[in-house]
């Protein structure tokens, strides 16, 4: 039998020899529907079992091809939006076999659907997903038991609950509504006899339309929606919109200088209808248009200047004067005078008396100097700023103010503020609490430090004791000064890198005999012409803590003999001395000079 397949190299013949097998096999009668379902790779889905027996409801042998019409034979409704383009299947641009995507004869319990919910293209589909609906899950819309084809299309069919209108708006819900968001409405309210304008846009609708089904009739008048918002209390009717507009309830448009004859200007314009019309207009009472006629309460001067106001005070701000000082008395009004207010120096009541003119007959109690600068405070201050002073230090004194010096207050450094006594001027007398380097380098802290800035400093390392160079030039400063007394950071490598040194100290302490500043990895020791000893042969492969043992602040030395080191290998016990180099070589102890003979024992 292996022998006949293995001859067999076509689809026909193999089919003929698993034919034979079977027949071999069965003694009994067989039918052709038998004989097929000994060739049957296993039970169909649950859905095609009442056509298990009839191969040929799905295969037509030898005839690979002609399945999927067969498929389409039976699923019409498939086979229907495949010839309309509708549909999933009618929509996917590669027509490829049925049995590309739903393999057969896996049992009554297998899914051949095989849909992968979340690579699924809804699009394909003929209920495209748009807004809210992409997050909603598809069993929500696809029941268990039914077809995915099955699922309603209409809103009122999964949206019944949330119809709060009860169904009376009919059943499309999409003339309203979106699927960006329920709430969100799309009904266009300007084809109705009440087109939103204005602040009514953003309305919600339920805060005209009382009733769910909105087949009640708001009214259109202002009055009847907006009572609550009358703040003249139906006084001026219920026709708002003759003052008031949509777009903002506190916008009014009404001209009171053309129905009225009284301008309402800046501050005026501003005033609430109310604060002048206390009663009715349809009592026409009539207003006064004089200002005391308002603000009699509002007069300070108890009726001293007239009723006038408006020679010295403005509509634009009742505080704001249009009195000219300057003009019309002898004292102009400059800078910080022209802030001060009237009864700060005419008195409470702004009574008509003349107030002194020079600077001391009023601020005597600011006179920090206590006189002794003398009456003219002019010379020094100025009408700006009490504290800004015309006084240039540079030019009256030999102590110019430079950087932050210029912006210290005057009594930073005269205590007394009289100026009469002269302070010192080196650095340290001012700034001896500053000097958080105790003295150690000097008085004189403009050699670092600049007036610019205290912590800016000009230092210059390479004139130390220790000048900076190789990678110690982007060394942080506190990484060797622990404190600001600079004078005890150490000098010496092993202060700073002991932590480094891989040696353990027993190659002293002395680093820059073979390391320098450029880094600490790049080292450089010449053994013979530093220290008069050849490093050759096997002595290349050694490390230097091999022969120097020790540690200690100068390196230990072993000796320059090679007996010094190799006591223990002098097979010879002495009896060649100690000068083992006249025979022996440095690459290995065992290979001895040219001419050297070995003696035979």
């Amino acid at each position: 039998m292996a022998a006949m397949i293995g001859v067999c190299r076509t689809r026909k013949c193999l089919a003929s020899v698993v034919v034979s097998i079977a027949l071999a096999i069965y003694s009994g009668p067989i039918s052709p529907g038998d004989l097929e379902s000994l060739l049957m790779p296993g039970k169909v889905i649950q859905g095609h079992a009442d056509i298990e027996g009839n191969c040929r409801k799905c295969h037509i042998p030898f005839k690979k091809n002609e399945q999927p019409k067969l498929c389409l034979d039976c699923h019409k409704d498939i086979a229907a939006d495949v010839a309309t383009r509708s549909g999933y299947h009618g929509r996917l641009e590669r027509k490829r076999p049925c049995n590309d995507c739903h393999t057969e004869h896996k049992g009554r319990r297998a899914d051949i659907v095989a849909l992968e919910e979340a690579t699924f293209d809804h699009t394909l589909t003929d209920y495209v997903l748009l807004g809210l609906h992409t997050k909603v899950k598809c069993e929500a819309c696809h029941r268990a038991g039914k077809k995915y084809r099955e699922a309603p299309k209409a809103c009122v069919a999964c949206h019944r609950k949330d119809d709060v209108h009860k169904g009376k708006l009919g059943v499309d819900c999409g003339n309203c509504h979106s699927a960006a968001g329920w709430k969100k409405g799309t009904f266009d309210h300007s084809r109705t006899r009440f087109p939103l304008r204005g602040s009514h846009g953003p309305v919600p609708c339920r805060a005209c339309h009382k009733s769910a089904t909105f087949h009640d009739k708001p009214s259109r008048i202002c009055g009847d929606c907006h009572q609550s918002d009358d703040v003249h209390k139906g006084r001026f009717g219920k026709r708002c919109e003759n003052c008031h507009s949509e777009t903002k309830w506190n916008v009014v448009r009404f001209d009171h200088e053309r129905e009225t004859g009284f301008a309402l200007r800046e501050a005026h314009r501003a005033a609430r209808c109310i604060a002048c019309h206390t009663t009715p207009l349809k009592k026409k009472r009539k207003l006064p248009t004089t200002c005391i006629g308002c603000h009699k309460k509002d007069d300070v001067h108890k009726g001293r200047y007239g009723a006038n106001c408006k020679n010295c005070h403005s509509e634009v701000r009742w505080k704001k004067l249009v009195f000219d000082h300057d003009r019309q008395t002898n004292f102009p009004l400059r800078h910080s005078h022209q802030s001060a207010r009237c009864d700060a120096c005419h008195g409470p009541q702004l009574q008509n008396k003349t107030p002194p003119t020079n600077c001391r007959g009023c601020h005597t109690k600011d006179d920090v100097h206590r006189g002794a600068l003398g009456p003219e405070c002019g010379a020094c201050h100025m009408e700006a700023k009490w504290n800004k002073t015309r006084f240039d230090h540079s030019k009256h004194t030999k102590y110019p103010l430079l950087g932050k010096h210029a912006k210290v207050r005057c009594s930073g450094c005269h205590a007394d503020n009289t100026f009469r006594k002269k302070p010192k001027t080196d650095c340290i007398a001012c700034h001896q609490r500053d000097d958080v380097h105790a003295g150690q380098q000097g008085r004189r802290c403009e050699q670092c430090h600049t007036e610019s800035s205290w912590k800016t400093a000009q230092f210059d390392h390479s004139k130390s004791r220790f000048p900076l160079v190789g990678r110690h030039l982007n060394v942080q400063c506190n990484e060797c000064h622990a404190t600001k007394r600079f004078m005890d950071a150490p000098i010496a490598c092993i202060g700073c890198h002991r932590g480094d040194d891989a040696h353990k100290g027993k190659l002293g302490a002395t680093c820059d005999l073979c390391h320098n500043a450029r880094d600490w990895r790049i080292w450089d020791f010449d053994h013979h012409k530093q220290t008069g000893f050849v490093i050759d042969g096997a002595h290349e492969n050694l490390t230097c803590t091999s022969c120097h043992t020790r540690p200690g602040k100068v390196v230990y030395t072993a000796g320059a003999r090679c007996i010094d080191c190799h006591d223990r290998d002098d097979v010879h016990r002495g009896g060649f001395g100690r000068e083992c180099s006249r025979c022996h070589l440095t690459t290995t102890f065992q290979e001895l000079r040219t001419g050297v003979k070995v003696r035979a024992r």
